[in-house]
């Protein structure tokens, strides 16, 4: 909320929290389906609509808010055997009854193959400030640098600090991209090492193309 308030960088900034949905309703037998819950706004940043129903509404991720939910596409497939009329339709999550009021078209899993989003309620007061289980992101305005965003994003972290030195202590704003955050570290080691899995298999098999082209060449050496 401080950063969306504050950052001038970004032309918005918007929350999730990746879940295990239980699901249920009276026509389908009840099962697990990884979800995320997120700010009204994911999807308007993402620049992706539903291809069936609506996104979710400003206000909907507010506390007391009646519950949504937008399916993904194979959700939709092979739970409602892609049924337009499931709009409406209401869906136990967690033995809580949510209206479906979108599906969102193939391939779309963000943040990490979720397959099933409802609106993220903000934290309780007595635990906002030390709840750190919310990823954020954003999209970067239109003439602002990485470098710049990165600036102004240390400065409010140190505007925070001062301001609540209980709660935001050492705690700080780190920019990345999707990628970087999601496909970094032991998973890139493990792309690089597939990378160059390959790439050695792709020089032995130049190495015997070479041999086999010496072998040939020496045995027609008297033409």
């Amino acid at each position: 909320e401080d950063w969306r308030a504050k950052a001038r960088s970004f032309s918005g900034v918007a929350g999730f929290r990746q879940q295990q949905f239980t699901v249920s309703d009276p026509d389908h037998p009840a099962e697990r389906v990884s979800g995320a819950a997120v700010t009204a706004n994911t999807f308007g940043l993402l620049r992706q609509q539903p291809f069936l129903g609506r996104d979710f509404a400003p206000g909907e991720d507010a506390a007391g808010a009646a519950p949504v939910v937008i399916l993904g596409h194979s959700v939709w497939k092979n739970r409602y055997s892609s049924d337009p009329a499931v709009i409406g339709r209401t869906l136990k999550i967690n033995d809580a009854a949510h209206s479906i009021i979108g599906v969102m078209p193939e391939r779309m899993r963000f943040p990490t193959n979720a397959d099933m989003w409802r609106p993220l309620q903000p934290p309780a007061p007595e635990t906002r400030r030390t709840s750190r289980q919310i990823g954020v992101f954003g999209r970067l305005a239109n003439g602002v640098t990485w470098n710049q965003a990165a600036v102004e994003m240390a400065a409010i972290s140190r505007e925070l600090q001062a301001a609540y030195p209980e709660s935001n202590t050492n705690i700080e704003a780190r920019l990345m991209t999707f990628n970087e955050r999601f496909n970094g570290g032991p998973i890139r080691l493990i792309f690089l090492s597939l990378l160059g899995a390959v790439g050695f298999v792709l020089l032995i098999a130049c190495a015997n193309v070479a041999n086999l082209l010496l072998a040939r060449s020496a045995y027609r050496t008297r033409e």
